[in-house]
């Protein structure tokens, strides 16, 4: 079979963005004052949704709150990112 193309997720394989996303939680999580560190972020933050992660920080709210606290929180992300966002080592050659 003769490969037309490849598909790629950005977060981690086209951009190295973890630390920025972990940023991006630990300053939400000074403002809403809930804990969170390295720890936690791995062991409960990697791979939910946002709809889960804010129902966990929050307890029971709303789409519109979770949209909007989802917003925060990319925002958080988008600002601390921006700065040093460039593609991993060696993916433009690829």
């Amino acid at each position: 079979m003769k490969h037309k193309g490849f598909i790629f997720d950005m977060d981690g394989v086209v951009v190295d963005n973890h630390k920025f996303h972990f940023k991006a939680w630990m300053e939400f999580s000074k403002k809403y004052k809930f804990p969170l560190d390295s720890n936690i972020y791995r062991d409960t933050y990697n791979g939910k949704t946002n709809a889960d992660l804010f129902r966990m920080i929050f307890g029971e709210i709303s789409l519109e709150e979770i949209q909007n606290y989802g917003a925060e929180k990319e925002n958080l992300y988008q600002t601390l990112y921006k700065q040093e966002m460039k593609p991993h080592l060696g993916i433009i050659e690829f």
